[in-house]
């Protein structure tokens, strides 16, 4: 089951990766991915009534840190495109009052279940059990706004309550690039002009420590870039997208191979480079 369902998400990402290079006004291109989004689920919860958990841990495993990921998906692009799709008559001003609102909405909902967040973003485990099993008593929660998509056996209430974070913490980055872009009156996105458009390549987990190296380093902006800032702008320019960059920034600080792994490895091609570089040049100085 944790196996198959991770499987289902990494496709599900996968085609979400490729179709943000659809060239597709943004509406539509949403709209393409939530077809993409609801098929998935819809084979996710097929996946959970013809499965038995062997166990308690199992269970907990995949509300905890699975199940999420597939709603979290589903309530971002679907505020997103409610987002794209909202209309005004007025000026910009209109437009930026609206998405200031959102922003409150979801500052409203990090300070109401702020106690749940810090269980969460700090890997506690000790109520585990109480928030990740299923349970025929279990609180109803969010069940109106969220109807569409979810029951009894699908999630618990604490296991969309994850994907409602995993969301607002996209939604809030989002939702400040269009504030920005809409104030500047010119749109942010990158632009070809002809210039093909460059892929990463290498893990999602190397570009992130970069990213935290750009940061720390203060090298846009002035120092003023933030983190989100940074990480959002690279998944534009490389067609790359990269969720929970803070719980992976985490893993790095927690692995034994090094700290800055893929700055080292850099460094070392760099290195090496250079020293192709002179080698050559210290040929064609013995040739004359």
């Amino acid at each position: 089951m944790l196996t198959a369902s991770a499987e289902l998400l990494r496709e599900l990402q996968a085609k979400i990766n490729i179709l943000s290079r659809d060239p597709s006004v943004s509406l539509a291109r949403t709209e393409k991915i939530l077809v993409y989004i609801n098929q998935a689920l819809i084979s996710l919860k097929e996946m959970v009534r013809s499965h038995t958990f062997t166990s308690t841990d199992e269970e907990i495993q995949f509300f905890k840190d699975i199940n999420p990921e597939f709603y979290a998906l589903w309530i971002y692009y679907s505020t997103v495109y409610s987002i794209q799709s909202h209309t005004f008559p007025g000026s910009s001003k209109s437009r930026v009052k609206y998405l200031e609102h959102e922003i409150k909405k979801i500052d409203d909902f990090f300070f109401h279940h702020l106690d749940f967040y810090k269980y969460f973003r700090s890997g506690k485990t000790h109520r585990d059990q109480e928030f990740f099993l299923r349970s025929p008593k279990m609180e109803e929660l969010y069940t109106d706004t969220y109807a569409a998509v979810i029951d009894r056996q699908q999630c618990t209430p604490h296991s969309l309550e994850i994907a409602i974070v995993l969301a607002n913490e996209r939604l809030k980055a989002y939702v400040n690039t269009a504030i920005e872009e809409e104030v500047s009156g010119s749109s942010q996105q990158v632009k070809s002009d002809g210039v093909a458009p460059l892929q990463w390549t290498e893990s999602k987990t190397s570009l992130i420590e970069i990213i935290y190296a750009f940061y720390a380093a203060k090298v846009f902006n002035n120092g003023d870039a933030t983190v989100e800032a940074i990480t959002r702008y690279c998944e534009k320019v490389f067609y790359i997208e990269l969720k929970a960059h803070t719980i992976t920034f985490q893993e790095i600080l927690r692995r034994k191979k090094g700290l800055a792994s893929a700055l080292e490895w850099i460094k070392s091609k760099y290195l090496l480079y250079i020293d192709a570089v002179e080698e050559r040049n210290r040929i064609r100085r013995n040739k004359r």
